[in-house]
């Protein structure tokens, strides 16, 4: 399955563009109205590809947030991709979250192709997914404290203080030197510094 596109701009139809690839090949991919494409430029998208008995369909978003809301709102009975990536494209992921946190089916209903029954369901079915998205990125954010943990631990360990520690990490980000994914890779690096 496609998740990421980048290519040039060869070619518009109506709301899709040509993107070609490093390799030559060529994807026809529905766009954003309001991204602002000039053909010949270079483009990057995170793409949704959806599966039909005709064959398939690209959709690009600019961030992997907008990608994995519209996995969400597909989900929804009676929501299709096409409906879901243009409450995408016209509300935008913000609007969207406020509006199921507010329980705002007007604001929804907004959209082309949304009834206000569908919006009621959209409401309904994603209020506590919602939630479910904030704990993935309440977690994330552990992680990372984690690893800046572990990453202290570790000089501590090899004898430096904790104002040495400190000041390698002041220096490792103000140089933006500091992966917080790899510990490894920190503590080569923090090693560079002392």
């Amino acid at each position: 399955m496609i998740g990421f596109l980048s290519g040039k701009i060869i070619g518009f139809l109506n709301d899709k563009i040509i993107i070609r690839m490093p390799s030559g090949m060529g994807y026809i991919i529905t766009v954003d109205p309001a991204i602002e494409l000039i053909l010949n430029e270079n483009i990057e998208l995170f793409a949704l590809e959806v599966f039909r008995d005709s064959g398939s369909e690209l959709f690009g978003f600019k961030d992997i947030e907008q990608r994995v809301w519209v996995e969400k709102l597909i989900d929804v009975d009676g929501v299709g991709p096409k409906t879901a990536t243009n409450m995408i494209y016209t509300l935008g992921v913000a609007k969207i979250r406020a509006a199921i946190v507010e329980q705002d089916d007007e604001t929804l209903a907004t959209v082309k192709g949304i009834s206000a029954k569908t919006a009621k369901k959209v409401i309904l079915e994603l209020h506590n997914k919602d939630i479910n998205i904030k704990t993935l990125n309440q977690t994330k954010s552990k992680f990372k404290t984690s690893i800046a943990s572990e990453f202290t631990e570790t000089l501590s360990s090899l004898g430096y203080s904790r104002s040495q520690i400190v000041n390698v990490i002041g220096l490792m980000k103000h140089e933006q030197n500091w992966q917080e994914d790899d510990l490894n890779v920190l503590v080569k690096v923090a090693l560079k510094y002392f």
